[in-house]
């Protein structure tokens, strides 16, 4: 690289020193290393680390090109944030590493937030339909719907689902009895469909 130098009242080109390296760690005075590319050509992926050489952060881009922050304690993955396909999402993590819980949003700019069980599973979700119709859903142990609550154009609606999928109980508050000496009325069901979490 050229900088300027003046020298006798003109200026005059100087070569100034340039660091060229496929791999980069930068290590503390204990020799602990601190900050490195992670063995990686060029800076597709950027590591912090703690006093102890433990990666506290991770920065990197997918294959794809998409970015990810992920955040260690003490070399364990406690939060991730970044892109997914066409859906930006944010991850964290439970003392083990594991996801507990996500909130994401895709590109049509549908927001979900999921709670996860220890061994992964989506068990409750909340989030909106393209409609913008808000959604509430709780999930069984074979990660299918069992009860599922829903505005449908204005209308509170709740299902109860068997384990196959399919709606066994329903209610909303158009079908309820306006007195007790009317019937409830009944209605095609109309259940939206919760978009899956698979992340």
């Amino acid at each position: 690289m050229k900088t300027q130098k003046e020298t006798s009242g003109r200026t005059a080109p100087q070569e100034e020193p340039e660091l060229i390296a496929e791999r980069l760690i930068l290590f503390n005075d204990e020799g602990v290393a601190r900050i490195g590319n992670g063995g990686t050509v060029g800076l597709e992926r950027l590591l912090v680390c703690d006093a102890n050489g433990k990666i506290g952060l991770d920065a990197k881009a997918t294959e794809d090109g998409g970015p990810v922050l992920a955040f260690k304690d003490k070399g364990v993955l406690r939060a991730v944030i970044g892109m997914i396909d066409d859906t930006i999402g944010l991850f964290l993590c439970d003392g083990e590493g594991k996801k507990r819980t996500a909130l994401t949003v895709t590109a049509e700019g549908i927001p979900t937030l999921s709670f996860f069980d220890a061994s992964g599973a989506s068990k409750v979700s909340l989030g909106l339909t393209s409609a913008g119709e808000g959604v509430l859903a709780m999930i069984d142990s074979a990660t299918a719907p069992r009860v599922m609550l829903a505005t449908i154009g204005n209308d509170p609606t709740l299902w109860l689902l068997n384990k196959q999928g399919k709606v066994v109980w329903e209610v909303a508050e158009s079908t309820l009895p306006q007195t007790s000496k009317t019937p409830a009325k009944r209605r095609t069901s109309q259940r939206p469909r919760q978009r899956a979490t698979t992340r």
